[in-house]
């Protein structure tokens, strides 16, 4: 199901990408006709005057949002299925209440913070869709991190997969905090904190994550190695039983067969 869910969402991204192609091409050439010899040929054309275009048209407009939304369910979905492969039941129910409080609590911020502006408010959401997606992947790490301590039949492997999850936010994270301050070079002190509370608080919550259960990664990944230690020796002794059975058996044959 998860598979052929992946398969429509890619194909529905094709068809949003072939959109957008369409409609691009469509304002060089209007650009070209107007002004713009085809000796010039695009590199004469400004890219601002290109985006405005694209932009005056409710249809490019679906067509790009269309295509971000579709690609980033994308990726979302190719990294559960790298990293984690299917989901229990539980897991479902913790991520889909994660993602309905931070909706709510995210609708609420754009409803009374930012201005009723289109352009704000795209910004604003994709930035929130970026950061939201960091909590509910740290969240589901973390509780499989939780489950696989709890079972005794988990492999290091299976711990040190989820446990990449951890570091690749971590990364992500402060990747978008580098950007934050990139941004709010211009803006004032209040933008600045608004921008960066929030992936400090990430990255503090996902170092906490990696150190507790980078620890326990090590104490399962030891204990696997004794455990495999203790099999090998303990397999050693039965195959020198079994070699000395065979040796008395050998010994008791040769009297015998010599005097006869």
């Amino acid at each position: 199901m998860g598979g052929s869910y992946g398969l429509v969402i890619a194909a529905y991204t094709a068809i949003s990408f072939c959109g957008v192609a369409w409609r691009i091409s469509l304002a060089l050439n209007k650009i070209l006709l107007d002004g713009a010899t085809v000796e010039e040929g695009i590199g004469s054309v400004q890219a601002g005057l290109i985006l405005q275009l694209l932009l005056e048209s409710s249809l490019t407009v679906a067509l790009l949002t269309n295509l971000a939304i579709n690609l980033f369910i994308l990726i979302a979905l190719f990294t559960k299925a790298v990293f984690f492969g299917q989901l229990s039941s539980i897991e479902t129910r913790k991520v889909v209440e994660r993602l309905i409080n931070y909706i709510l609590f995210k609708g609420i911020f754009l409803t009374w913070v930012v201005q009723p502006d289109i352009v704000q408010i795209a910004l604003w959401l994709t930035w929130f869709s970026v950061l939201g997606s960091l909590k509910m992947f740290q969240g589901l790490a973390k509780d499989r991190l939780e489950r696989l301590n709890a079972s005794p039949s988990a492999t290091p492997w299976a711990h040190l997969r989820v446990f990449s999850v951890l570091v690749l936010v971590l990364l992500s994270d402060l990747f978008w905090i580098r950007l934050c301050t990139m941004v709010s070079k211009g803006a004032g002190t209040s933008t600045f904190w608004l921008l960066v509370f929030e992936p400090l608080s990430i990255a503090f919550e996902t170092l906490q994550a990696v150190m507790v259960h980078g620890l326990q990664l090590i104490d399962t990944w030891h204990r696997h190695t004794a455990d495999d230690t203790v099999h090998c020796q303990g397999s050693l002794p039965s195959d020198r039983s079994a070699a000395g059975v065979w040796g008395s058996t050998l010994d008791g044959q040769l009297p015998g067969q010599m005097q006869g």
